[in-house]
């Protein structure tokens, strides 16, 4: 059997969350233990995210996926993270409003560019097919 790369990224997402959900249940200060440090330095985080967002994307590009089956995708993703964070929506609202919304943004550039490259990218290939 051939491991390509749909089901390599596959199989770490699930070795991923498996171990993520065993810690979780666990010992969830452990999680919360590496999440702190995962988000300690933001821009380190974010350049190597961003990298392996790359490397990923080419690598679903190069397996016969298209812009549009990647944005499908992404709906289906962001459904079930609305399904998650549902419960918590008072909260999060309550939360955002309590910042300063332009330097939030700010702190967002890099991640509205990429969100504004893939959307013009879509429309691109439902435009010209």
């Amino acid at each position: 059997m051939t491991l390509g790369p749909l089901k390599v990224f596959a199989g770490i997402l699930i070795i991923f969350a498996v171990i993520k959900t065993v810690v979780v249940l666990r010992n969830p200060q452990a999680w919360f233990n590496f999440a702190k440090k995962l988000y300690r330095r933001p821009p380190v985080t974010q350049a190597a995210a961003l990298v392996l967002a790359a490397i990923v994307l080419c690598f679903l590009m190069n397996a016969g996926m298209t812009m549009i089956h990647i944005l499908a995708v992404m709906v289906f993703i962001m459904l079930l993270m609305l399904v998650g964070m549902a419960p918590y929506g008072e909260q999060l609202i309550n939360w955002v409003q309590g910042q300063d919304i332009k330097k939030m943004m700010k702190g967002m550039w890099l991640y509205m560019a990429v969100w504004i490259v893939l959307l013009l990218w879509g429309i691109k290939e439902i435009i010209l097919g």
